[in-house]
């Protein structure tokens, strides 16, 4: 959906183009540069709103954190002796994963603060109580 958006400026009336909500995710060359930290733009504000926020949102952090990791196995390519290539990648991953698990929260937050949205709005808690009529709490009115 294209929208158009009316802007003053300088005493003439411009108007702007604004991408509204793309049905879509982006293509792979998009989600590599959203993966290694880029802000893809509003056109996919929803996409990455639910890519924060749905339930799977931890294994998509710890997929971008793999695709990262991935150019780490040209060093199998390199002339060294195998125990080298084969356990710096393997160390590179073990490491990679851990800072990711361990600040996959705050992560999470900076990227959503990136694209534009407030963590503590988007990431608020329903409340422990559900809304209703407040009684006792026996379930009686009174004797």
């Amino acid at each position: 959906m294209v929208r158009s958006v009316g802007v003053m400026w300088a005493g003439l009336w411009m108007t702007r183009r604004i991408f509204v909500m793309a049905s879509g995710r982006p293509g792979p060359l998009r989600w590599l540069f959203y993966a290694y930290g880029g802000r893809l733009g509003p056109r996919y504000a929803q996409w990455v709103l639910h890519d924060l926020t749905c339930r799977a949102w931890f294994v998509r952090h710890l997929l971008r954190t793999v695709a990262q990791w991935a150019p780490s196995l040209l060093l199998l390519l390199l002339p060294f002796p195998v125990s080298f290539t084969v356990l710096l990648p393997l160390m590179m991953l073990f490491c990679a994963l851990y800072m990711a698990v361990s600040f996959a929260w705050e992560m999470r937050s900076a990227r959503l603060y990136r694209h534009g949205f407030v963590p503590e709005l988007v990431l608020s808690e329903p409340e422990d109580d559900p809304p209703g009529p407040a009684g006792p709490p026996g379930g009686s009115d009174g004797p």
